[in-house]
């Protein structure tokens, strides 16, 4: 868990702490077609807690030709053509990436894997979260920047597992464990397509049973 204690008065050690790892840190958010309301409403949240300058990775061609006329993304990824290099069907997406759960979504989502460490190239730390995720307060209070992946908690105990993560948040840092993880989570989703959040869960704790990665569990 986290050592900060949000009970209690934060001390200056704490904010210069915090103003560090805010400066060396990429706020980063992923949509596709059939989420760009979610989209629009996490950005005003995070605009109103002063980030003005974030990424968004738009996991198909219909997404990242919308956010390209939009003045409010001023800094937007085409996944597919920019880190993947494929080659996409504008009207195929605009129909399979609103269908939760389908094959069509699944193949969006399998590879947020590879965004992730494609970003993580260029910054010492990225802060990710999904675009249904509402940032109330500075993330950055919670966060401690000595561990390989902090990462929020959707359940105490699931499938025999102890936490269960969530993959909608987490703060990354650039380490070799971080990218070993980031590698070994995409091999999963590649291998078999499915939602990453399980496939997240069995690399984390395959790679805590090692004792090689720092892994925290955030108590936000």
């Amino acid at each position: 868990m986290l050592d900060f204690d949000p009970t209690l008065p934060p001390t200056a050690r704490h904010y210069k702490r915090s103003d560090e790892l805010r400066a060396s840190s990429r706020i980063v958010t992923s949509a596709s077609w059939g989420y760009i309301a979610l989209l629009h409403n996490w950005a005003h949240y995070v605009n109103r807690l002063g980030f003005r300058d974030f990424t968004v990775i738009a996991e198909d061609a219909a997404t990242a030709q919308y956010l390209s006329g939009d003045r409010r993304y001023s800094h937007v990824i085409d996944g597919q053509s920019e880190v993947l290099n494929l080659v996409s069907h504008l009207q195929d997406e605009r129909n399979a990436s609103t269908d939760y759960d389908t094959p069509s979504f699944l193949k969006i989502v399998c590879r947020r894997a590879a965004y992730l460490q494609f970003l993580l190239r260029r910054w010492r730390f990225v802060l990710y979260s999904d675009a249904d995720v509402i940032l109330m307060r500075d993330p950055f209070l919670h966060l401690a920047g000595d561990a390989d992946i902090e990462i929020s908690v959707d359940k105490l105990e699931h499938r025999g597992m102890r936490p269960y993560f969530c993959a909608g948040f987490m703060l990354i840092k650039n380490t070799s464990q971080s990218f070993q993880i980031l590698a070994d989570w995409g091999s999963h989703l590649v291998l078999q397509m499915q939602l990453s959040q399980p496939a997240l869960n069995l690399v984390l704790h395959a790679h805590l049973q090692t004792g090689r990665s720092v892994v925290r569990a955030l108590d936000v």
